[in-house]
């Protein structure tokens, strides 16, 4: 009887762990909710950015945490570099 219980025990256990992870594991219910949610706040925020950069003509906006935020096309060389590095596109 002991053993059926720790079995039972163990099952309801691995269940807990189930539903946790379907709710809030990394592809989780509150993670797919969160990035939903989010997500527009994102892009309203990085338009603005874009935008003020091509009203200033900035050549890049950097974050102090993150790094580049925007970088004119212009302004990128790596083709160039590449091309000096001998490789091809």
């Amino acid at each position: 009887m002991r053993v059926s219980r720790e079995e039972a025990i163990i099952s309801k256990e691995k269940e807990a762990k189930a539903l946790q992870h379907k709710y809030f594991g990394p592809d989780g219910e509150m993670a797919k909710r969160q990035e939903s949610l989010i997500q527009p706040i994102q892009e309203q925020i990085s338009s603005v950015i874009r935008e003020m950069a091509r009203e200033e003509d900035l050549a890049a906006v950097f974050d102090k945490s993150t790094g580049i935020l925007y970088l004119d096309p212009r302004h990128d060389r790596s083709d160039q570099i590449l091309e000096r590095l001998g490789h091809k596109k």
